[in-house]
Parts: C-alpha cells; sequence; structure tokens
C-alpha cells in the first residue's frame, strides 16, 4: 500500500521526481568524476616531481660531501648490505634504493665518472612505483648526456672500459649536473675492477613526504636512521622533497573545496525540489495528520522516495562520472600512472553518502510542514 502511494505520487508528479532524479544524478556524477581524476592526477603529479631524482644521500659520517660530489680518492668505502639492510625496514619513509661505487676515468683528456649502480629493492615497490634508476645489465653501459656527446657515442654503440667491450643502453637526458658525465655500469662489474667487493660510496634514497610538515618528517627520518645504522649520516635535498608535498597539498586541498561546494550545491538542489513537492503536497499532508494518520507514515512516504532516487541517481551517477573520468583523465595526464579505471570499490561508499545528504536535505522542508498546524493548513486556499 504504502509503495503503491509512493510510485502514485511520483508518476503524478512525474516532471518534478524526473527533475530530482536528474539533478541527483548529475550532482553524484560530478562528484564522481572530480574525485577520481584528482586521484590519478595527484598521483600523476607525484610521480613528475619523483621523476627530478632521489632526494636523500646517505653516506658515512666520516665522509666529507665534498669528496662525494667531486669524487675525490677520499671517498670512505662501506659495505652494501646497508642499503639491504634499509630496504628491508619498511618503517622507513624512505625507498628506492641505490648503491653506488664511482671513480674518475680520463679519456682523451676527459674526465668521465666511472658508476656502478645496484639497486636494493623493497618487497611493496610495484611497476608503478618503481625505482627512478633502472638497473644496468651485465655487458651493458648508460651514458650521460655530455660523456655520450664528448666519447661521440650513441645508443647501440660500444665503448671499451678496463678491456672489456659495453654495449650503450640508452643515453639520460641532460640534466645540467655532474650525472651528464656518468657512465654507469653494473655495480658489481666496478667493484670487480676496482677490487673492492661489496664495497660502495654512498645510497641514493628517496623520502616519501606525506604529510604538511617536511622539517618533521626529515627529522623523523634522520633519528631512524640513525638507530637502524649508527654510523650512517642523511643528506637532503630539501627543494624536491618539499616539491613533491606542495603538489600533494595543492590538489588535496582543491579536491577538499570542489567536492565541498558539490555537496553544497547538491544539498541546495535537493532542498530546493523538496520544498516545492512538499508545498505541493502540503493540502494532502494536512488531511493525513487531520485523519489521524501516523507523522512516522507520511515521513515515510517522503523518505523512501527520495531514498530510491538517491539509490537510483548514486549508481547511475557513479557509473557516468567514472566513464568521464576513464575516457577523458588519460589524455591529460603527463606521466604513467596506474590504471585510469571504474573505482567499484567506491560505489557503496557514493551510495551512502548521497543517500544520507538526501535525506538529512529532505529533513528540512519536512522539519517545516511538521510545525504547522493541519486545521490552518486545510483551510489555506
Amino acid at each position: 500500500m504504502r509503495l503503491t502511494l509512493i510510485f502514485q505520487q511520483a508518476v503524478y508528479k512525474r516532471f518534478v521526481t524526473v527533475l530530482l532524479l536528474l539533478a541527483l544524478t548529475a550532482s553524484v556524477s560530478l562528484y564522481v568524476y572530480i574525485s577520481n581524476t584528482s586521484r590519478y592526477t595527484n598521483r600523476s603529479m607525484q610521480l613528475i616531481v619523483k621523476k627530478l631524482g632521489h632526494n636523500l644521500i646517505i653516506l658515512p659520517d666520516s665522509t666529507n660531501p665534498l669528496d662525494v660530489y667531486w669524487c675525490t680518492d677520499k671517498q670512505t668505502l662501506f659495505t652494501e648490505d646497508v642499503a639491504v639492510r634499509l630496504a628491508d625496514d619498511h618503517e622507513l619513509a624512505s625507498r628506492y634504493f641505490v648503491s653506488v661505487l664511482q671513480t674518475r676515468l680520463t679519456r682523451n683528456d676527459n674526465i668521465f665518472l666511472l658508476t656502478g649502480i645496484g639497486i636494493a629493492q623493497r618487497s611493496d615497490e610495484t611497476a608503478e612505483k618503481g625505482n627512478m634508476i633502472r638497473p644496468v645489465r651485465k655487458g651493458e653501459a648508460r651514458l650521460g648526456a655530455m660523456a655520450a656527446k664528448q666519447l661521440r657515442r650513441a645508443t647501440g654503440d660500444t665503448l671499451q672500459i678496463n678491456g672489456d667491450t659495453y654495449k650503450i643502453e640508452s643515453i639520460v637526458k641532460e640534466k645540467g649536473n655532474e650525472d651528464d658525465y656518468r657512465i654507469y655500469i653494473p655495480l658489481a662489474i666496478l667493484q670487480s675492477i676496482l677490487h673492492q667487493k661489496g664495497q660502495i660510496h654512498y645510497i641514493l634514497a628517496f623520502l616519501c613526504q606525506h604529510g604538511s610538515n617536511v622539517e618533521k618528517t626529515i627529522k623523523n627520518e634522520t633519528a631512524m636512521l640513525k638507530n637502524l645504522v649508527p654510523e650512517m649520516k642523511l643528506i637532503t635535498k630539501t627543494d624536491l622533497i618539499q616539491g613533491r608535498a606542495l603538489a600533494r597539498q595543492t590538489t588535496d586541498r582543491t579536491l577538499y573545496y570542489l567536492l565541498g561546494l558539490i555537496l553544497i550545491v547538491t544539498i541546495l538542489i535537493i532542498i530546493i525540489s523538496c520544498a516545492q513537492e512538499v508545498a505541493e503536497r502540503r493540502k494532502e499532508t494536512g488531511i493525513l495528520i487531520a485523519m489521524g494518520t501516523g507523522r512516522s507514515y507520511i515521513l515515510s512516504l517522503y523518505f523512501i522516495k527520495i531514498g530510491i532516487l538517491a539509490l537510483l541517481s548514486s549508481v547511475t551517477g557513479f557509473i557516468i562520472g567514472s566513464a568521464l573520468a576513464v575516457y577523458w583523465t588519460s589524455v591529460f595526464l603527463v606521466t604513467e600512472t596506474a590504471e585510469v579505471a571504474y573505482q567499484w570499490a567506491d560505489l557503496p561508499k557514493i551510495s551512502l553518502l548521497t543517500l544520507l545528504t538526501s535525506l538529512a536535505a529532505e529533513s528540512i522542508p519536512l522539519f517545516s510542514l511538521f510545525r504547522s498546524d493541519p486545521s490552518s493548513i486545510l483551510m489555506e486556499e
């Protein structure tokens, strides 16, 4: 009986019903689209900053950083097991560890940095969250931009180092720093050449900044590092860490205000639509109250209707908003991220939010209605 009344009333007021359904669907679609797009855009911005390079250097306390920067003979050696220990500790905010051994190499009066690199991978790293530096395979070398220019080598050419031939697998784009003069080979190969088995000069790492206080994050990471490897120290590239934090905060705050605005607009749409419906059914409601119909029954007529519309619009809006995010977002993302896809796990949350918002908005005009005297309602023209 109750559902029959609700259906008949919805059909009778079909214009208002359809309009409310479309308005709710549009609001949910916009909410889902902006939410998903901001999520992927945020991740894309983080990856852009990540590709700027490692933002931490880990080296022994006894090492003068200038000796590492200038690649002098005074660099302090330590075991590469330190990088493995760091990678195995998932409580650290740092990741993407790279063990580095380096030495100067002179060719035709030009000085290069012969660099052995080895990746210490964490078990929780994925294809998307992979190391910025790819490992160099045995028998291959990777050249910095200036090294390739001065050696007159291109990808696919060969290069002789210490009597062995290496195939150049790629040329790193110009960075404007000492990395342009590097010749990268596998870490184990350079250790063998220098007779320094298992030894490295420093570790590159990437500090993932999740909070807004960069200084606090660096301080905590330094303390944790000291507890784990007391003989090591941390050198931070604060500008890179701060840049990533600001990129995250910018998109997070933009999303927060946009979704808040959409929520307010949705509530206003429901209030206006429901106020119109309540006004048109004012006399009908007054008659029901005068006949002794319980207020809970009358409320259920309104709430069940808006609840059904809310659930229908949440599902429809979720599909539309997700489709727009899938087919539009990937076009303007400038770097690879997780696959842009339908986030079905968000559907229950979206449905619940739409339902609660609709019920709350519906309650406002109903509260005003039930405060009125039924006799005065019936006497209205």
